[in-house]
């Protein structure tokens, strides 16, 4: 069975939210968000959830992040 995606807008947006404000950190994130998934729009469930997991240890960047994402997505 395969695991279902999570569309390609969502990861997106979350991607460029964290290359905005979290440059330095962009790197670690794209070992979940990565190139091949983001193009082809197979991000599935485990690797969102571990992302959000993670920015959550980022403190206030997280609310930051999310917040721009979900504005970029709404765009």
């Amino acid at each position: 069975m395969r695991e279902p995606g999570i569309g390609r807008v969502l990861v997106a947006s979350l991607h460029q939210a964290i290359s905005e404000i979290l440059p330095t950190r962009l790197g670690f994130y794209e070992t979940f968000l990565h190139a091949e998934g983001l193009r082809g729009g197979t991000i599935g469930v485990a690797p969102l959830l571990a992302v959000l997991s993670f920015l959550r240890q980022e403190g206030e960047d997280y609310d930051r992040i999310t917040t721009r994402a979900g504005v970029y997505a709404a765009e």
